[in-house]
This record gives C-alpha cells, sequence and structure tokens, in this order.
C-alpha cells in the first residue's frame, strides 16, 4: 500500500511542477510584452509631446516680421527719351487687412491710387528712395497706379476676411508760436504700446517729419511723413523704440512693440 500510494504522489508532484513552469513562462513572456507595449506608448507621447511643443512654438512665436514687398522701379531713357517706371512684382494677392511693404528705388516720388478706389487710403505718398507700408482695405480685385507716371500699374487681387483690426493712430502736432518765438512740434500721445507691430503716424503739421529710431533694424529710419499725410509704420520686431523727429528733435515719442 505504501508503494502503490507514493508512486501517484510522485507523479502529481512532478506533473504539478512543470504546469507551475509553464505558467511561469507565460507570465514572464506577458511582462515583456506589456513592457514593450508600455515603452512603445511612451515612446509615442513622447514624440506627440514634442511634435506638440514644436508646434506651439512656431505658432507662439514673435509675429513681427517681414511683410509682402512691392519695388517701384526706374529704366532711365537713353537719347532724350522718357524713363519708365513700373511696379515689381507687377500683381499680388493679399487678404483684406494685409500689409505691403512699398520701397521706391527710383529717383521721383509716387502717390498711389486705386481703382477702383477703396482698396487703399488714398494720397499715400511714397517719397523717392523711401519704404513706406500701405494696407489693403477692401475685398475684390484693384490696380494700383502712380498718379505722376500712370503706366506704371500693379493688378492687386484683395481676398475677403475677417473684420478689420482697428490700427493704433499717433499725431504729430504743433502749436505755433507767438511774438516770433518757435514753433513747437509734438507727438500725441508721446508714449504707446502696440500689440501688432504697427503704429499710423498723421501729420497734422505744416512741416514735414523725417522720423529715425535707436532701434536701426527694426524700424524703416528715415521714414518721410509729409506734411497732412497719414503713414503706416511696421516694426520688424519687438522691442522699446525711443522715435524723433530729424527735423525737430523736440518731437519724441517711445514706442513699445509687444
Amino acid at each position: 500500500m505504501v508503494t502503490l500510494s507514493s508512486r501517484p504522489v510522485h507523479r502529481i508532484t512532478r506533473w504539478s511542477l512543470f504546469g507551475c513552469l509553464l505558467l511561469l513562462v507565460l507570465i514572464l513572456t506577458a511582462c515583456g510584452d506589456s513592457g514593450s507595449t508600455q515603452s512603445s506608448t511612451s515612446s509615442q507621447n513622447s514624440t506627440a509631446s514634442n511634435s506638440n511643443s514644436s508646434s506651439s512654438a512656431t505658432m507662439t512665436g514673435n509675429s513681427a516680421g517681414t511683410l509682402q514687398t512691392v519695388k517701384i522701379t526706374e529704366v532711365q531713357a537713353t537719347n532724350g527719351g522718357k524713363d519708365q517706371y513700373s511696379f515689381s512684382p507687377n500683381t499680388l494677392s493679399v487678404k483684406m487687412g494685409d500689409m505691403v511693404t512699398f520701397i521706391n528705388q527710383t529717383d521721383e516720388d509716387h502717390t498711389l491710387m486705386s481703382t477702383p478706389a477703396g482698396s487703399i487710403d488714398e494720397g499715400n505718398k511714397i517719397s523717392k528712395n523711401e519704404t513706406q507700408v500701405v494696407r489693403f482695405l477692401t475685398a475684390g480685385s484693384f490696380t494700383i497706379t502712380s498718379m505722376t507716371h500712370p503706366d506704371a500699374t500693379i493688378a492687386v487681387t484683395v481676398a475677403s476676411a475677417a473684420a478689420l483690426a482697428p490700427l493704433t493712430t499717433v499725431k504729430l502736432t504743433e502749436v505755433q508760436s507767438t511774438n516770433g518765438g518757435k514753433d513747437q512740434y509734438s507727438f500725441t500721445p508721446n508714449s504707446v504700446s502696440v500689440d501688432n507691430d504697427t503704429l499710423v503716424f498723421v501729420n497734422q503739421t505744416d512741416e514735414n517729419h523725417t522720423l529715425t529710431s535707436n532701434i536701426m533694424d527694426g524700424f524703416p529710419d528715415g521714414s518721410l511723413i509729409s506734411k497732412n499725410e497719414t503713414q503706416i509704420i511696421h516694426f520688424a520686431k519687438d522691442g522699446t523704440y525711443t522715435i524723433h523727429s530729424v527735423e525737430h528733435l523736440d518731437a519724441t515719442i517711445t514706442v513699445t512693440v509687444k
């Protein structure tokens, strides 16, 4: 009886041990797969996080920057002919509210006009060798022409967009002296903060004003605002600018661009 009962016990113990080993192998295999899956998931999450961070950095970067550029060029005539003026490029596509930098590379002033009217502020005068920003206000197809040289034209397509955001405006003002004193010129207000990189200057004086700034690479130094002219200034980078009139140094304004 002892022999018969011990043999079944021995058999059961051996198979139980085999079963335990098999179960242990299965458990270890499952754990390995789980760790691999978790590692893969963690890696994917990390990649997605990095991608989102990169996207966020791109979206939240400095908004100040380069605008589309149009050059006004000149081909001087020979043998007493007529000089030829043109826009380069001669076609342009923008959205309502977009601003474009016009660079006058000619030896003449150019006052811009729109046909039909309404795509830009009328009377944008771009003096010789001057750089000026023009804002497009209305959706549609327009032809922009130099009033003084109507052979220079550019076809502009303006796409619809949301309502135009108002721009911050600064006035150049004058207090005329009495009893032979000196006229006083000033900016009103004399300190301003803007968050869209753009400022509108309205010259209400009877003199031209050439603007200059302490931050040379962020401001179109030498911008000429003719008497009774309204002009948009675009700042190429954030910072605190001290701007003054070259002709009247007492006229100074501090502009914070953020």
